[in-house]
């Protein structure tokens, strides 16, 4: 094989995965799966705890085999009525983890927050168990509880 032949499969060799939408797979530090919100918290600069969606937040993260990501965000309320009033967020596109499972990076594509629109969102994370944690635990924190299928019911 030529010289110029070796380089012309080198490159080509990721085109398939490019054009199917996919990215290079990344560790999935046990990400993998549906995640409920549970805690929605920021601090502020005195340490005056913010909940923006409420002191009982809804809304699910979900990580694919694949490496999308999908997340939507509400203020647990059930009343449609009052649900419509308070805020609401989502977004969508992949993720990345770094090799020491320590940050993942959601790469976004689209959602209801323009600013985030083609930009990479590193977010710190660690997992113990069932409980996903998001953020630094100074300015901000998310807390997340994997979403375990139901037991088949007994006729």
């Amino acid at each position: 094989m030529s010289v110029r032949t070796s380089v012309l499969v080198l490159l080509l060799a990721g085109t398939p995965a490019l054009l199917a939408g996919q990215h290079t797979p990344t560790p999935s530090c046990g990400l993998i799966g549906t995640w409920r919100f549970v805690e929605i918290v920021d601090w502020d600069s005195v340490g005056h705890r913010l909940l923006y969606y409420g002191a009982h937040p809804g809304g699910y993260l979900i990580y694919t085999p694949t490496g999308q990501v999908s997340v939507h965000i509400t203020s647990g309320k059930h009343d449609p009525a009052e649900a419509a009033r308070e805020p609401q967020a989502s977004y969508f596109g992949t993720f990345t983890t770094d090799q020491g499972c320590r940050i993942v990076t959601h790469q976004v594509e689209g959602g209801t927050i323009p600013e985030y629109t083609g930009t990479a969102q590193p977010r710190p994370f660690r997992v113990s168990g069932d409980s996903l944690i998001l953020g630094d635990d100074r300015t901000w924190r998310r807390v997340l509880i994997r979403v375990r299928p139901a037991p088949p019911s007994r006729p």
